[in-house]
């Protein structure tokens, strides 16, 4: 079976699908990324030119039909809300697809189809070579998170692994381009959610004070920055910054990790 982006009209679907299918019927071999269930593999297409293929596999007859019946797999959120948040006008690298294989005994495999980026870098690099990063990389970053946010997105397992940055354009002085990632447990409403915003805010803040890329003093002008562009009047940007530093500082103490230990 397979899902179209609502990005996509069903024209340009039929034919991104033909292309999508051959690639299918090559084994792929070049592997990027392998994490238990999960792999990334980077295919080359004539005419599409560089894909993400995303597989996402359900191994052994109990879990493919726990999968298929009580509970909704990761993947097919993943699709659904990565490629409505796309539709949206969302920064995220484009979606060209989806193919769901199922079997007698449930759900055995998703696949995932996305544009691949070249050049890019999560923020915990990009942020990692700036020494300081400068306030108007914040400002940036910040209008990038607010503006996916506005568009109802709660990530629910935000990190700065999960934002890749695109940085190519700063020699001519452009800014960075800020592109969310990982949409698994991400859920898109209507409208801003400014609870579910802090929450994600604190949990990429939480990272980066894991992998000891930004400093206290860096972290609350992050927060405060973010508190600007995202709320009028003083007194409430104050009450918010609060709130993220808050909530960054509950993220700390649940995981208990120090910031050299690994994250789990």
């Amino acid at each position: 079976m397979w899902l179209k982006p609502p990005a996509l009209s069903d024209e340009e679907f039929q034919r991104v699908r033909a292309q999508l299918e051959k690639l299918l019927t090559v084994p792929q071999t070049h592997e990027v990324y392998r994490a238990k269930r999960r792999s990334i593999f980077l295919a080359n297409d004539a005419t599409l030119g560089r894909i993400a293929i995303k597989e996402m596999r359900h191994e052994g007859v109990l879990r493919r039909l726990w999968f298929r019946y009580p509970r909704y797999p990761h993947a097919m959120r993943e699709f659904q809300v990565g490629a409505a948040f796309e539709a949206l006008g969302g920064q995220t690298p484009n979606f060209l697809g989806a193919a769901v294989e199922r079997t007698g005994f449930g759900l055995r495999r998703v696949l995932l189809f996305i544009r691949w980026l070249d050049g890019v870098e999560t923020l915990t690099e990009y942020l990692s070579r700036l020494d300081p990063p400068r306030s108007e990389v914040f400002e940036v970053l910040a209008d990038a998170l607010i503006g996916a946010a506005r568009l109802g997105l709660v990530h629910g397992r935000h990190s700065s692994e999960n934002i890749l940055v695109d940085s190519s354009g700063e020699s001519t002085g452009a800014p960075p381009v800020f592109y969310m990632i990982d949409f698994a447990f991400s859920r898109l409403g209507h409208g801003f959610d400014a609870d579910g915003f802090i929450r994600d805010l604190a949990r990429i803040a939480h990272w980066l004070w894991h992998e000891q890329v930004l400093d206290p003093a860096q972290m609350d002008a992050l927060f405060a920055c973010v508190a600007r562009r995202a709320w009028d009047g003083a007194e409430e940007q104050s009450v918010r910054a609060s709130q993220m530093s808050d909530e960054l500082r509950r993220w700390q103490l649940v995981l208990d990790k120090p910031a050299d230990a690994t994250q789990p």
